[in-house]
């Protein structure tokens, strides 16, 4: 006899085996069930797609009723290809937009400084129209040439240095510096009377008089011709041994008075060759003006056409920021009309009906059970079913897998119709499945479901026709308000420009006066020098 834990070894081992039997049999069971479940939602779709196509007649003739009523003969067959024409030309309008825009930048700052002479006017931008030729922006580049500066006379570099003086006075001054005292007061009060003459100018000619009287004073403190006058007469005695007398003695005074006047003239001749040596400074630089004259005025008119050339880029910057400005504006508002089209089609009742509709099928699912119960646990089942799937038992697999491919189907749909950029085929779509889940499933959906959809229809494509046609009617006097504008804009250039050129003409000609009283400065310096040291 066995004992009782044999027993309940092989009983526990018995419970192992029908456990796993167990688990077996339920894998089988549910590899069997998910086919016959397959099988039975491809079955349903199938149904439910060739139900669809039997209950969409009575809705197309409606709504062919209501496009027909809508639109006009020449906007398409159906609301989705009057859309399609619609955006169809406002996208040739966009695209015309973009291939009519011409940067005139460079062209326009060659034109203003004269490098290009276009003869007719160019084409800065093209605003096509709905109705009618597009408008063309033009800017004028015909401007007035700018014509060198006027050139000084070389006569403004011409000075002659001479003196009024004659050979023998200005040895008279030389020799005997008292004569000169006469000449400068006579000169330095000729030279005041311009008004214009540096003080310096006169101090360095009084210089001259002053070395004189320097001179004479310190010939009578020191005595220096007496000196002269000894060492001369010693001279005579010791080595010629010549005696007292008449001739010795005119010798000796006429020696000292000669070599006394040499080294008075050899001072009086240095400053009067360092005068002239500030005069030929002042000469110098004038001639040095005179052989650059020509290059300097050509520098001014290069520097004043760069400043203009560097103008005219700016300036030509801002009417290409302003015609893309224009091009952008005119872009957005195809692109804001494109959109406002495709929301109209997308309509907000339309929205709200599938809304509606898909919160009315969502309500059957199991996924909205906010319990551990839904529809799908709570079901009943037979023995049988629970040993082997029964098919006939999995019937209510049929409804799920339609409510929830019909939900989904309404979601995803409008998940992309409240996008930024609906489907008008899309939005087609919709409507036609909301027909269908409304004569295919009454008991889920509203009862007047199908009459609120023809409503519906009615009144968006009425809408849709309606107030496309006043948006684009608004859109084509926008578009040529935008090109007036930038007509307005291009046509200030003109003025602008001439009045730049004016200034830099101007600018030109002030600067080589400028350069032309400069000239006549160190003119007017050489020549005043030249008088200082006039003896």
């Amino acid at each position: 006899m066995a004992s009782v834990g044999s027993i309940l070894t092989g009983f526990f081992y018995a419970l192992i085996l029908g456990a796993m039997a167990f688990f077996v049999h339920k894998v089988l069971w549910f590899v069997r069930y998910r086919k016959i479940q397959e099988r039975l939602v491809a079955k349903a779709l199938e149904r439910l797609r060739e139900e669809a196509n039997t209950t969409v007649v009575r809705w197309d003739q409606g709504a062919d009723a209501s496009w027909s009523e809508a639109a006009l003969s020449d906007q398409g067959a159906t609301p989705t290809d009057y859309v399609d024409r619609v955006e169809a030309k406002l996208r040739s309008i966009e695209e015309e937009l973009r291939s009519g825009h011409h940067a005139v930048k460079d062209l326009f700052a060659k034109a203003v400084v004269g490098e290009e002479h276009p003869e007719s006017p160019v084409q800065i931008l093209a605003v096509p129209r709905l109705k009618g030729p597009a408008r063309k922006v033009f800017l004028a580049l015909r401007f007035a040439p700018i014509p060198d500066p006027e050139v000084p006379d070389e006569s403004i570099f011409q000075l002659e240095v001479r003196s009024r003086y004659g050979f023998g006075r200005r040895l008279l001054a030389f020799v005997f510096g008292a004569a000169d005292v006469v000449y400068s007061s006579q000169h330095v009060v000729r030279m005041s009377q311009d008004p214009k003459v540096p003080p310096g100018v006169l101090l360095r000619r009084i210089s001259l008089v002053l070395l004189i009287l320097l001179a004479l004073l310190v010939d009578m403190g020191f005595g220096i011709r007496p000196r002269l006058h000894d060492w001369v007469e010693g001279y005579l005695i010791r080595n010629m041994g010549m005696e007292e007398g008449f001739i010795r003695d005119a010798l000796s005074n006429s020696a000292a008075l000669g070599l006394w006047l040499v080294v008075y003239g050899g001072l009086y001749m240095g400053l009067y060759l360092f005068l002239r040596w500030r005069s030929g400074r002042y000469l110098g630089r004038l001639e040095e003006m005179r052989k650059h004259f020509a290059d300097q005025v050509a520098d001014i008119r290069d520097q004043h056409l760069q400043d203009l050339d560097r103008w005219a880029h700016e300036y030509a910057g801002t009417l290409d920021d302003a015609a893309a400005l224009t091009l952008n504006q005119a872009a957005m508002l195809v692109q804001r009309s494109t959109h406002r089209l495709r929301r109209r089609i997308a309509s907000p009742r339309l929205l709200g009906l599938a809304a509606e509709v898909a919160v009315c099928f969502f309500d059957k699912l199991p996924e909205s059970s906010k319990h551990l119960q839904d529809v799908a646990t709570s079901h009943k089942h037979s023995w049988k079913h629970v040993v082997w799937p029964q098919p006939q038992e999995m019937r209510y697999q049929l409804e799920l897998a339609q409510w929830r491919h019909a939900w989904r189907d309404i979601e995803v749909c409008l998940s992309t119709l409240r996008g930024k950029d609906p489907d008008p085929e899309l939005a087609d779509q919709l409507w036609r499945s909301l027909v269908r889940y409304a004569r295919m499933f009454p008991r889920i959906v509203p009862e007047d479901l199908f009459a609120r959809l023809q409503e519906a229809h009615g009144e968006t494509v009425a809408t849709l026709v309606d107030a496309t046609e006043v948006d684009l009617e608004e859109l084509d006097a926008r578009l040529g308000e935008l090109a007036d504008a930038l007509q307005r804009t291009v046509d200030a250039a003109g003025p602008l420009v001439e009045s730049r050129i004016e200034l830099a003409i101007r600018g030109m000609e002030a600067s080589v006066a400028d350069l032309a009283s400069e000239v006549l400065a160190v003119r007017e310096r050489a020549r005043l020098e030249a008088m200082a040291f006039e003896i």
